[in-house]
């Protein structure tokens, strides 16, 4: 009945005895209460100093553990911004001091008004001009990875800014497509200066490289599906239309890869088309934004963010070629995904796990190949699926990775056979090169990004 007579029968926190007299209990029952209570409070600090110790153990290991990652994300992302190392550093010096215009850069500059915004990313902007893409690099997310050589300052630094400060860093993207540029395949650089548009505005690097009039895969898928007949649209179709397309593209991968240099950033928003002179001819597909483009031994290809977060392959030039594979039937797939010609028998997510047609076959060999993957391997395989009679039907079955569509096979009962069957597709096409969380745990936004010095 002691229980029932409110809060202050209770023993209160911190007392350090009990005194029971203000709940109305007779005296001689007050040492028996305290005997019976003495074991119960004792367990009740025992329980309570463990609790206490168990969280201190805890906020030490998550310390610890935080710490660790916190440097684990400052050296992959001082890894990611290494110099990248060119094999003919003299190629580079000559072309970037030997560039030539087909216009004036103050005529440029006294344009800025004209330029049209083409987008806006972390890196900086690129507008367009008479034909021309104006590249515009910006510091203020990441740090440019390659040194600039005082030497090669010349002429091309504005004559007319006498109090502009050299700059020490520059784009890798530069010094990239003046190697690369002149190669088939490659966005040619037609100038390249450190230039201020204005008085009042901070100096910048700038890249100008022609316009590909074609716009990116993506607009081409959209111009195909607008131009193509109705019911004139099979997978089978588009693939034998554009695998020659494709296979130059790998041919350009190769020359980059025989140069030292990987790309190391394959996607559909970096393919550009070109324009045909032929009428009834597709153009050419053009690889742009070298910014990313690094060694083949460049270190941050064996860091924690480039092979576990992102999940890309030791070997650089097997993840180019991978990405490759993956970029073409990304664009396969937008033009089937979206098209009502498309028979249902005929639809990309199900007809990708089976690896029946070509396209897919080509896809799952590569994708098993893994680290052993080269683009000379890409090519004969693709020759050969274009060719069945050379040998396609000698091509092993590969073994393809089950994971993400046995998971299909499990949940298609509950969110859809159809949807499940796109959600594997996309795990299996995905290319990502993200750092988000990488930035976050390095406290970029407090430290800065890792460099080194010039």
């Amino acid at each position: 009945m002691y229980y029932l007579m409110g809060w202050r029968c209770f023993p209160q926190r911190g007392s350090a005895s009990l005194s029971l007299k203000h709940c109305g209990m007779p005296e001689s029952k007050q040492r028996d209460f305290q005997q019976r209570w003495k074991p119960i409070r004792s367990h009740y600090r025992l329980k309570r100093t463990f609790i206490y110790r168990l969280a201190v153990v805890v906020g030490i290991c998550c310390a610890v553990q935080l710490i660790q990652l916190h440097v684990q994300a400052r050296r992959s992302l001082e890894a990611k911004f290494t110099t990248t190392q060119f094999e003919d550093d003299a190629e580079v010096s000559s072309r970037y001091n030997n560039i030539s215009s087909t216009f004036d850069r103050d005529e440029l500059l006294a344009a800025r008004p004209d330029w049209r915004l083409l987008g806006s990313g972390c890196e900086g902007s690129a507008f367009t001009w008479n034909g021309l893409v104006i590249k515009t690099y910006k510091t203020t997310r990441s740090r440019f990875r390659n040194c600039f050589a005082s030497s090669l300052v010349g002429d091309l630094i504005l004559k007319n800014d006498e109090n502009l400060r050299y700059p020490t860093r520059w784009p890798t993207e530069i010094p990239a497509t003046l190697l690369v540029g002149s190669e088939p395949g490659f966005l040619p650089a037609r100038d390249a200066f450190f230039a201020s548009p204005s008085p009042s505005e901070v100096a910048q690097w700038h890249l100008v490289t022609p316009l590909a009039e074609g716009g990116t895969l993506q607009s081409l898928a959209r111009q195909v599906l607008q131009d193509a007949p109705e019911g004139d649209l099979s997978i089978q179709s588009l693939d034998s239309r554009f695998r020659p397309k494709f296979n130059d593209m790998l041919q350009a991968i190769q020359n980059l890869h025989e140069q030292g240099l990987c790309h190391d950033d394959i996607k559909p928003d970096n393919i550009f088309v070109g324009t045909s002179m032929a009428a009834g001819e597709d153009g050419p597909w053009i690889i742009g934004d070298l910014g990313n483009a690094r060694h083949i031994l460049h270190p941050y290809h064996t860091s924690r963010v480039w092979t576990q977060s992102n999940s890309q392959l030791p070997d650089c030039r097997a993840n180019d070629a991978l990405r490759a594979v993956k970029t073409y039937l990304q664009f396969l797939r937008q033009i089937s995904s979206t098209s009502s010609a498309m028979r249902p028998d005929e639809d990309f997510d199900s007809a990708l796990p089976e690896a029946k047609e070509p396209w897919a076959r080509l896809f799952w060999l590569a994708d098993d190949a893994g680290n052993d993957l080269s683009v000379e391997q890409v090519k004969i395989w693709a020759a050969m699926e274009d060719n069945p009679t050379e040998g396609a039907d000698q091509i092993p079955m590969p073994h393809r990775n089950a994971l993400g569509f046995a998971r299909t096979w499990l949940l298609s009962p509950f969110a859809g056979w159809q949807s499940e069957l796109s959600r594997a597709a996309d795990v299996a096409l995905k290319i990502s090169a993200s750092d988000g969380w990488t930035r976050k745990l390095a406290l970029t936004w407090f430290l800065g990004v890792p460099a080194g010095r010039c």
